[in-house]
């Protein structure tokens, strides 16, 4: 789970409290006398320190922090730009004072603690949320198994990927293929992903697919000339504007925000507007204020967007930029544009889940007040979508309330379950997920779909042998073989 979206996890930590002993006159603390070093302890004791020890997550946001010599560290992981950043802190006054570090500067953050030590409040510049703690069971044996992983196991998964890839049908293999292109090259394995792509060349769309992966790998493993240079040699042109949004993502994100509006304007169009978002926001995630200048930039050429369908998608996505990085009457304004209530409401929806997962709920229950004005006439499809959003603002109970009883098309219900199960894995709270699982186990696809999501949830956790299982049990080859390959990926990440 990689930058400041792969993923969280959410379970209770159980912290006992000390029992401080109170006497009422001068003692000699055992730790002032050095004759004392062996003196007997409470073995129930916990210092302060002990009690920020774990994972705490929220939507956006995964804090691990584990003491080292009286002190904390660890790791912070931001979904906006799926890396973690090592973190340095320690216990003071009512919470911790730490900091992080990303692009050679370190960022001071603070996290408090409620008083059952099962949620906490996360504060840096530019995000402000609740982090709620991970399962005991999760903080104990997660580490260890991830440490478990080697190269050969993870070698070991991407072969049996790939050897499921040859048992579908032909017409799909490109496709399978394509996707285990993709996760090598995440995983930095740049070399058994060029190696593959050759494979994919019967299918033109995946093979696009499979060469925008390389550039993608390239430009994460900061070489942007080899990035830049592969790009160019893309003949289709979706795959090629692809790899360019991937390489002017990974220039903002280093910082380099002037190489990451060039490669922007090689594109233009939808692919433009894409990635100038995309800079957008990891301008933000870096803390520049140049953010909501790019964003401005991205809406204006949007409107320059002749085909009305195309500059529907295109305001979409600056509709969630501009949520993102916390523009309020820039993104519920823009939702506004749309002729229909449709799809004024499906816009003021995306805005609302982008506010909740950025941390600023006072956003979020305005643009949902916006999607509930507009959603009267529309499709059960968006009224779906609007349920699932609301989850943010209440509980999963209610959610699933909203979904079964006001919902006449049974299959919108089941998506949304679905939906939210998704929601529910993303947020770390994988046992309440799984609880959803039987509500679409009948479905064809939506428990494979599920299961992917679920095992890569686990190899981020890195849990290899639950994710490994989980990929198992899935019936289709296809999918399976996708399971597989981003545990072995995610492992590799981790590693």
């Amino acid at each position: 789970m990689q930058t400041l979206g792969q993923r969280l996890t959410i379970r209770h930590l159980i912290v006992v409290l000390g029992v401080l002993a109170l006497t009422t006159s001068p003692t000699i603390h055992a730790q002032d006398n050095p004759f004392a070093k062996n003196a007997p302890q409470n073995p129930f004791a916990t210092s302060a320190t002990d009690k920020y020890v774990g994972k705490f997550s929220s939507a956006m946001v995964k804090l691990e922090l584990r003491k080292n010599a009286g002190k904390l560290e660890g790791t912070l992981f931001y979904t906006s730009t799926k890396q973690s950043y090592p973190v340095v802190a320690e216990v003071s006054g009512d919470g911790v004072d730490g900091t992080f570090s990303a692009g050679g500067a370190n960022f001071p953050f603070t996290f408090v603690l409620d008083q059952d030590a099962t949620r906490g409040e996360f504060d840096t510049e530019g995000f402000n949320g609740t982090l709620v703690a991970a399962d005991v069971s999760t903080v104990d044996t997660a580490p260890a198994a991830n440490a478990a992983a080697s190269s050969e196991q993870i070698e070991a998964l991407f072969d049996e990927a790939y050897s499921l890839a040859q048992q579908v049908p032909s017409y799909a293999r490109p496709r399978v293929i394509a996707r285990i292109v993709g996760t090598k090259g995440y995983a930095g394995d740049i070399d058994g992903a060029l190696a593959l792509v050759a494979e994919t060349s019967a299918d033109r769309r995946q093979h696009g697919y499979a060469q925008s992966e390389i550039a993608r790998a390239h430009a994460v493993a900061g070489n942007f000339s080899a990035a830049q240079s592969y790009a160019n040699s893309i003949a289709d042109p979706g795959a090629r504007t692809l790899a360019i949004e991937h390489i002017a993502e990974q220039q903002a994100k280093v910082g380099d925000y002037s190489a990451a509006l060039q490669t922007a304007a090689m594109s233009s169009g939808l692919g433009h507007v894409t990635a100038l978002v995309r800079i957008g926001v990891a301008e933000h995630s870096n803390g520049s204020g140049s953010a909501a200048a790019t964003m401005d930039l991205a809406k204006s050429l949007n409107d320059q967007i002749s085909d009305p369908m195309t500059r529907g998608l295109a305001r979409d996505r600056v509709v969630e930029g501009y949520a993102t990085i916390g523009e309020v009457e820039k993104s519920l304004s823009l939702a506004k544009y749309y002729r229909e209530f449709s799809s004024r409401s499906a816009a003021s929806t995306k805005a609302a889940i982008a506010f909740a997962k950025a941390g600023n709920m006072q956003a979020y229950a305005e643009a949902i007040e916006q999607a509930r004005e507009y959603r009267r006439g529309v499709h059960e499809q968006f009224n779906m979508n609007l349920y699932v959003a609301e989850y943010y603002g209440s509980d999963t109970h209610s959610t699933i309330a909203k979904l079964t009883q006001e919902l006449k098309d049974s299959k919108n219900s089941t998506q949304g379950i679905y939906e939210l199960a998704l929601i529910l894995l993303e947020e770390g709270k994988i046992s309440d997920a799984n609880n959803l699982r039987s509500r679409f186990s009948s479905h064809p696809y939506l428990p494979g779909y599920y299961d992917i999501a679920l095992a890569k949830e686990y190899a981020i956790d890195g849990d290899l042998n639950s994710a490994t299982m989980t990929a198992r049990r899935i019936q289709d080859p296809e999918a399976r073989a996708s399971a597989l390959s981003i545990v072995a990926a995610e492992t590799a990440r981790l590693n």
